[in-house]
């Protein structure tokens, strides 16, 4: 048996059978994806709330403490903790970490790939980073005019200027022009 609240004796998981155990994890465990498995933690938090900001954590009618609470479900500690903190903070409908994202559009990735083959040709590795260092002579205007340039021979769409220097700053912060020092 595991310790929970005192660290000397097993107390609240001598209150449980095994068959609890496996009966409340299955609950859990049904609902099969982790954004409503997050949503059922925080549903119990919310209906099981007291007036001194704290949660009665009871399984089967047996008050028990968070943490034998948490292990019984199977809830990983790091999962419980942000889940804690997000009802503590007033949050009582989780939404998906998928939330407001897009997919990655076709030219997007034909973008991404041909800056990605192109700064490697091009491009120096530094030895004591991780930078990679362009031909000074170069600009990032210059990059795009010859990605939009190769990519509309062969028929395909480009995305703009401001869209690419937004997919360097995000993906490919290591590359670098360096200025030229006279």
């Amino acid at each position: 048996m595991k310790r929970c609240c005192d660290k000397k004796k097993v107390t609240c998981f001598r209150k449980l059978s095994q068959i609890t155990i496996e009966e409340c994890r299955e609950r859990i465990y049904s609902l099969h994806t982790e954004p409503k498995q997050n949503q059922f933690v925080i549903d119990y938090m919310k209906d099981h709330a007291r007036k001194n900001n704290t949660v009665l954590y009871t399984i089967c009618g047996e008050e028990v403490c968070e943490t034998c609470w948490r292990l019984t479900y199977g809830v990983r500690y790091n999962r419980f903790q942000t889940i804690k903190g997000k009802f503590r903070n007033g949050v009582v409908l989780l939404e998906h970490g998928l939330t407001g994202r897009l997919n990655t559009s076709e030219a997007t990735l034909r973008l991404l790939g041909w800056m990605r083959s192109f700064f490697n040709k091009v491009g120096d590795y530094m030895p004591m980073s991780e930078d990679i260092h362009l031909p000074s002579c170069l600009t990032r205007v210059d990059v795009y005019e010859l990605a939009n340039c190769d990519l509309t021979q062969g028929g395909l769409s480009c995305p703009s200027l401001s869209y690419m220097y937004e997919l360097w700053r995000r993906e490919f912060s290591q590359v670098k022009i360096p200025k030229v020092r006279s």
